[in-house]
């Protein structure tokens, strides 16, 4: 007696081929059946997917919810898997494991992982961009840094890699810094002309001093 979330797997003890029989009914098993017991139909809901394994092909299949899903008879399934789900300013970058590739989604998005897939970064939000702050990035592919000042939500592509997010440097009309630019040379910015503000720029560094009030000074 199988009701509607069952179902059972025949095997023909002559030829070893196998069936499935869903319920809801009344099975009789025929002469040189063998019958499995009743399995439960597998019920995923709105975030469930999960992997089935057609072991007579080898065919790997993605099966998403809502769904009442009942397998084949040489069917392999695996765990129920979660779907990614991200807001209107998050995303994720995701692994190919066996090409390497390396893929961005932006939200707002529903993601499946497909076999082979894993999440390169936890769920991360967008890098606001404005007047005040600024986005440093390493560029893999260029393996070059740079600062990202256009203004907006920033997502990294996939060959970006996020170092920090920057602050501007704001100073007084009696304040000055000393920055060490790329090719080492010193740069003073003063709080009282045009460099009184501004982003520290990419291979720049700040110069610190030790002053001192003792006899050794």
């Amino acid at each position: 007696n199988l009701n509607a979330t069952e179902y059972i797997i025949i095997e023909n003890e002559t030829t070893g081929q196998r069936r499935v029989e869903r319920g809801q009914q009344m099975y009789t098993p025929q002469p040189l059946e063998r019958v499995s017991e009743i399995k439960p139909m597998i019920i995923l809901n709105n975030v469930d997917y999960l992997y089935v394994t057609h072991t007579d092909t080898g065919i790997i299949d993605i099966v998403e919810g809502p769904v009442k899903f009942c397998p084949g008879p040489y069917d392999k399934l695996s765990d129920i898997q979660k779907k990614i789900v991200l807001k209107n300013n998050e995303y994720v970058k995701i692994m190919d494991e066996n090409s390497g590739v390396i893929r961005t989604v932006p939200g707002p998005a529903t993601i499946v992982l497909r076999q082979f897939e894993k999440m390169n970064t936890n769920i991360t939000k967008a890098f606001e961009v404005n007047d005040m702050s600024a986005v440093y990035i390493f560029d893999t592919s260029k393996e070059l840094y740079d600062l990202i000042t256009q203004h907006g939500m920033f997502i990294p592509s996939p060959v970006q890699e996020v170092i920090e997010t920057r602050k501007k440097m704001l100073l007084e009309q009696n304040e000055a810094m000393v920055i060490i630019d790329k090719n080492g040379k010193y740069v003073i910015m003063k709080g009282n002309d045009n460099t009184s503000a501004f982003f520290l720029p990419p291979y720049c560094s700040i110069l610190e001093q030790e002053w001192s009030n003792d006899i050794e000074k």
